[in-house]
């Protein structure tokens, strides 16, 4: 299993009060890939860097195969099945339940590897980019998350982004 400070972050502001509801509704609504807003949201929270747009399609561009040959299948297939099993269509039984488990813990552990995917692109960089305030950076990359995604007219996501700023920093990441 790859555990990164990314995955971790990641893992703990989704899971903050309307976090997950919030970042799934832009992901909808706007096709936006939620790896990349939350690993904008870390690179500001934990290093104070605002991503430019340039940044930020290289940043997809680093994922981008895997996110579409593996993270949307994934999706779309526990989806199709949380959506039979609401509608009880082919007599759902433990089989088809546990399949939808299965398929809902392998596109979490797809996620987990694109943060990793994430993790190996920006490494290298931290050097080279600038360092400024936290609160600022978050906020910068959000909105360039949503520009890249021409959602600009899109609520910034608040709860992720107090969920972020909450964090202890003083913490081992």
């Amino acid at each position: 299993m790859v555990d990164t400070p990314l995955w971790r972050f990641a893992v703990s502001v989704y899971s903050g009060p309307g976090v997950e509801k919030e970042c799934l509704s832009l992901q909808d609504r706007f096709a936006l890939n939620v790896n990349l807003l939350l690993c904008g949201i870390y690179l500001g929270s934990e290093f104070g860097i605002s991503l430019s747009g340039r940044d930020l399609s290289a940043a997809g561009r680093a994922i981008a195969r895997w996110q579409i040959q593996i993270v949307n299948p994934l999706r779309e297939m526990r989806r199709f099945l949380k959506q039979t099993s609401a509608r009880n269509e082919w007599r759902q039984g433990p089989s088809t339940k546990s399949l939808r488990v299965q398929v809902k813990n392998a596109e979490l552990e797809s996620e987990r590897l694109a943060a990793a995917m994430l993790t190996k692109w920006f490494r290298p960089r931290l050097a080279g980019w600038p360092r400024g305030e936290r609160k600022v950076a978050i906020i910068s990359n959000s909105r360039t998350v949503l520009a890249h995604y021409g959602a600009e007219e899109a609520e910034l996501p608040q709860r992720l982004i107090r969920q972020a700023l909450a964090l202890d920093r003083s913490s081992p990441g």
